[in-house]
């Protein structure tokens, strides 16, 4: 019996080292990602950006850098700081005068928010939309004197999204992992803000993605997103 279990954990760490031995860093130029050996490259066109396709197996994954990788999926504090949330249509869908101001925004929850905006260039304005269509507002914001507030629900596909972000010195790095079970893209979208000569207008920008899981455990997928390094 001893013996036997002597051969068995012999056995185990043998397969637990192959299972290391399976990786490689791989270098992009640009960036670095750890793989498994057996991945295979394949060039993609692209007239704006450096792009590729890299098959693992029954997962295929994509990268696209440069000025014009997209930013894919959000975490919540992006979404919020970033305007993405972009202001209910019944706001501005009939409007043709400035639009108000944004004051701030609160957090009600973890997926709900309020956003307050001052709406006096409305109030003051006789011909303006808000004065000729008020029931337009009824029942789909508050006002108070001259401040409008408007909740904001965080989008499903976020709620159902795990993130991890990082911050480390002038590089931003987050990447999601949908719920089992939602079947949709992965992945991480890194930027190092030294190379931004405007807003996002960053010469240093990564999306790094896959399409759907494949066979690939959580474990590898996140080893591969985490591994992901800029030069």
């Amino acid at each position: 019996m001893k013996r036997y279990i002597i051969t068995l954990l012999a056995l185990l760490s043998t397969r637990i080292t192959l299972a290391q031995e399976k990786w490689q860093v791989v270098d992009y130029g640009d960036f670095t990602v750890e793989l498994p050996v057996e991945s295979k490259n394949e060039a993609l066109s692209s007239p704006d950006s450096y792009a590729s396709k890299i098959i693992v197996d029954s997962t295929v994954f994509f990268f696209d850098y440069g000025y014009y990788s997209p930013k894919m999926t959000l975490s919540v504090k992006e979404y919020i700081e970033e305007k993405e949330w972009v202001i209910p249509d019944f706001l501005f869908l009939y409007f043709d005068e400035d639009n108000p101001l944004l004051l701030k925004v609160d957090s009600l929850s973890k997926y709900v928010y309020k956003a307050h905006f001052d709406i006096t260039p409305w109030i003051e304005n006789d011909s303006s939309y808000y004065k000729k269509h008020p029931e337009t507002f009824e029942g789909k914001c508050e006002i108070d004197s001259n401040i409008l507030s408007v909740e904001i629900i965080i989008p499903d596909i976020i709620q159902k999204t795990e993130f991890y972000v990082t911050e480390a010195d002038s590089t931003f790095k987050r990447i999601f992992i949908p719920h089992k079970g939602e079947g949709r893209k992965s992945g991480t979208y890194m930027i190092d803000f030294s190379s931004c000569t405007g807003y996002r207008w960053c010469s240093k920008q990564l999306s790094f993605w896959a399409e759907k899981r494949g066979d690939l455990s959580d474990k590898d997928m996140l080893k591969i997103y985490q591994s992901l390094k800029l030069k």
